[in-house]
């Protein structure tokens, strides 16, 4: 009588017996383990790990991505002073094609990301940032400052940003919004860092030295966080398609919203930028170094504010949105009095309580994008196209902001009055109009939103 015979899957086992000698132990083979056998704790205790690498990482790549666009300001003095053949708008320009391309990056960085070449891309990018520094004392002319110190220094940074929370927010369940948060204050503190080789290079009058000093701290910085970049494989990567198909805008408050927030960008960087030409020029004639070491007092006062705002009991006891709008319109009232009496004694506040703003504003702005958002829920993956859009524009505002200035003050003869008390009510009614957005949204006026 034939067997019976049990078939799981593809393989058949016969009930009868086997007439072949029974086999000894298996040898040991030289493959290791598969993931799937690795004990509990120890696959958590290397997430863990790899999180706090990555966390470093962006940390450091932050220190660079904010610290070089915002110490600006001493180059466009030293610019305007040393090299008579380039106009202020032409110098403005590099700054402005900086911020836009460092803004407009993240679509690109994502779509990086997301075909697997996130590794090999932030090396490319962070060479680039690290070349292009190195190559400015060879830039003489202006279409050679725009497209080194513009467009490369800027892309690269950006590049480097976008993937960088990418990475970070592969940790949290692809959180972007969440993650953007993080490591704001140690960017404030690159711009410190940044602003401080100015300031020492330029009283030597050593151009060549400065900007190698630059470079080279670039270098150091941008060469361990790429060995520490690291992408968690917990959770499945981020897929833009998905976000696309749901990328809608809907509701009146949504676009006052928009405006508003586009307002804010216009003068943002206008002030950190042009407060070092300002308080050097006349009527004030202070030393650059002066408005230079100001200029870094405010990035250490950002550090804290931007920490603040960022944690959990801030955002749940004022709300991300309260803290952007009362923080836009503080930053705009700071351009008032150093534009109508420029003199360090009369700047000094404004310029401490102006980087007390700036802190919570970078630590925000991505976050305060989602809040607008169709679906009223804490996290959507629309979300990162939306913040896509609004990254690009809000660059594209910051630069036409630094542009605008500097047509006004080439045109008025130097004079600063109207030149900068033009971004900082453009910020003040940015922030109203944030505010008035946020009021329809909630639909009460105090709110933790």
């Amino acid at each position: 009588m034939a067997s019976k015979t049990h078939t799981t899957g593809s393989q058949h086992h016969s009930t009868a017996p086997s007439r072949s000698k029974p086999s000894g132990p298996s040898p040991p083979t030289s493959s290791p383990p598969s993931s799937a056998h690795i004990p509990p704790s120890i696959a958590a205790a290397k997430a863990r790990t790899n999180r706090s690498l990555q966390t470093t990482a962006h940390f450091l790549i932050l220190f660079n991505v904010y610290g070089i666009p915002l110490s600006f300001g001493p180059y466009l003095e030293y610019y305007h002073t040393s090299r008579p053949h380039l106009s202020l708008p032409q110098i403005a320009a590099v700054s402005a094609l900086q911020l836009f391309s460092l803004f407009s990056s993240l679509g690109f960085a994502v779509l990086q990301y997301q075909s697997g070449y996130w590794k090999s891309t932030s090396v490319v990018a962070g060479a680039v940032v690290v070349v292009c520094q190195f190559a400015l004392p060879a830039c003489k002319d202006f279409v050679a400052l725009l497209l080194v110190q513009g467009l490369g220094v800027g892309m690269g940074l950006g590049v480097l940003g976008g993937l960088s929370t990418l990475c970070l927010a592969s940790h949290y369940r692809n959180n972007v919004p969440l993650v953007s948060m993080q490591g704001v204050s140690y960017g404030l503190f690159g711009a410190l860092v940044f602003t401080a080789v100015p300031y020492a290079g330029f009283q030597r009058d050593n151009f060549a030295l400065t900007v190698c000093g630059s470079a080279g701290l670039s270098l150091a910085t941008l060469l361990i966080a790429l060995f520490m970049l690291r992408r968690s494989k917990t959770y499945p990567r981020f897929d833009f398609r998905r976000s696309s198909q749901t990328f809608k805008f809907q509701g009146q408050a949504t676009l006052v919203f928009m405006v508003g927030y586009l307002w804010v960008f216009m003068g943002l960087f206008t002030f950190p930028v042009y407060i070092v030409l300002m308080l050097s020029s006349g009527p004030g004639y202070a030393w650059p170094a002066t408005p230079t070491s100001m200029l870094m007092g405010a990035y250490a006062a950002g550090t804290f504010t931007a920490s603040e705002v960022a944690s959990r009991r801030t955002r749940t006891a004022f709300g991300p949105v309260n803290s952007f709008t009362v923080a836009a319109i503080a930053a705009g009232t700071c351009f008032l009095n150093p534009a109508w009496m420029p003199y360090t004694h009369v700047a000094w506040p404004c310029v401490i309580v102006y980087g007390l703003a700036l802190g919570a504003i970078l630590a925000l702005y991505a976050k305060v994008t989602t809040v607008f958002h169709w679906s009223r829920v804490a996290w959507h993956p629309d979300m990162t196209l939306r913040m896509i859009v609004f990254m690009a524009l809000a660059g594209l505002a910051a630069g036409a902001g630094i542009l605008t200035t500097a047509l006004i003050v080439e045109h008025g003869d130097g004079d600063f009055r109207m030149a900068m008390t033009l971004p900082g009510a453009t910020m003040i009614a940015g922030g109203l109009l944030v505010f008035w957005a946020r009021y329809k949204r909630g639909g009460r006026f105090f709110m933790a939103i």
